[in-house]
């Protein structure tokens, strides 16, 4: 049984759990000296705020840290929408929940499980610019994190959406998780060559918000979908595929692939690198090796291009971005560049695939090596490494096009 909070407001107390729900969330101030916070209420649950981290760079920022306390009976699954101060502009980070936004709305449901009488579960996010909770506009419960026998099927929906060298193809399976409804996601290598990486950015229908997700890793913003390799599952052999599941909560249909990004043996080529050092720039490399990486992801657009990075490991002392770009002019460009402002001063450490130099806050990124051209659609890739970390916020593209 699934019990949705904002379906109930209006209508005076409901009895659950041994507890009522009221007509709306209660918002207690919290005065804790430099983190300012405050306690968002509905009925036996608690969720407690607290800014940990702030930045004035770009745009500005902050880390807002949560913990969801259950005073009352056991929940199997729980789901939050919170009104926020402003628009999310970049999600730069969230760890302990699955949490997606649209505008100044952030969805919040469990990574995994529900929450136990006296039970606190930690999560985090960190956006641009500051925002705060303001207010719970929904909860959601269900008794049945995996659906159950009052749920009811919807009817199985299914398509394909082709790429330069992979082919996306999905179908409902008919099963819930955590409020979500579940499909399986099929990228399917249609080449004679072995896939060594990809990654796949996707619109979608409509807005949506991820409950539950195995064998691939999805990343929802909005609309858009980006959906990178599960670990151990980055290669796909010559005309082979890696499956995995995502679960939606609304199921919105991919609609069309905005960018992808595929590594062969033919485009990965070996060991380089090019600049040494904040300002510097030098000759792009042509590989370059990395280490670790927790795949963190973002974007930021242009005029021309939809600039999507990920974190990707570390080089000579530097943390790494794949740093993708995306011709979405519509037109042949001959030749261009990117200006992005970082979210803070770093040096750069290394690079690869793009030129790059870096001042301060002001990272340029210049084509390599007859990298100059771009197709409509077409997607192309570089990587930076900087210490500390810092990733694009906004950022400005000059092109040329063919017919000038």
């Amino acid at each position: 049984m699934r019990v949705s909070w904002r379906s109930l407001l209006g209508l005076g107390p409901f009895v659950l759990f041994g507890g009522c729900f009221p007509q709306s969330s209660s918002v207690e101030s919290v005065d804790s000296g430099l983190n300012p916070g405050g306690t968002l209420s509905v009925d036996s649950l608690r969720l407690m705020w607290s800014i940990s981290v702030s930045w004035d760079d770009g745009l500005g920022g902050q880390c807002v840290d949560m913990t969801l306390i259950n005073d009352g009976e056991d929940l199997d699954w729980w789901a939050f929408e919170i009104e926020l101060t402003d628009r999310i502009a970049n999600l730069t980070s969230s760890t302990g929940a699955v949490l997606s936004i649209n505008g100044d709305i952030l969805y919040v449901s469990p990574a995994g499980g529900g929450i136990e009488h006296g039970e606190e579960i930690d999560f985090q996010f960190c956006a641009e610019p500051r925002v705060e909770p303001v207010e719970i506009l929904s909860f959601d419960y269900d008794i049945s994190p995996r659906g159950g026998d009052d749920d009811e099927a919807s009817p199985a929906s299914s398509g394909s959406l082709a790429a330069d060298s992979v082919l996306l193809t999905w179908r409902t399976t008919g099963e819930t998780s955590y409020g979500g409804e579940c499909g399986d996601f099929i990228v399917s290598n249609v080449t004679n060559q072995e896939i060594l990486d990809w990654s796949l950015v996707v619109d979608l229908e409509g807005n949506s918000s991820i409950t539950d997700f195995w064998g691939l890793i999805p990343v929802l913003n909005d609309a858009r979908l980006t959906i990178y390799p599960a670990s151990g599952s980055e290669t796909i052999p010559a005309y082979g595929s890696r499956e995995g599941t995502i679960c939606l909560n609304p199921f919105e249909e991919p609609r069309s692939i905005v960018s992808s990004s595929v590594e062969t043996a033919e485009s990965g080529g070996g060991e380089g690198s090019g600049g040494d050092g904040g300002g510097d720039s030098g000759d792009s490399g042509d590989g370059g090796a990395t280490e670790g990486g927790d795949g963190t992801t973002g974007s930021v657009s242009t005029e021309d291009f939809i600039l999507t990075w990920r974190d990707n490991g570390t080089s000579k002392g530097g943390h790494c971005l794949e740093l993708s770009l995306t011709n979405t002019s519509g037109e042949d460009i001959d030749g261009w560049r990117v200006d992005a402002a970082l979210s803070g001063s770093a040096d750069l450490e290394d690079y690869w695939g793009f030129t790059f130099s870096l001042t301060g806050t002001s990272l340029t990124v210049l084509p390599g090596a007859g990298g100059e051209t771009f197709g409509p659609n077409e997607t192309r890739s570089g990587t930076y490494c900087v210490d500390p970390l810092q990733v694009p916020v906004n950022a400005e593209s000059v092109v040329t096009f063919a017919d000038e």
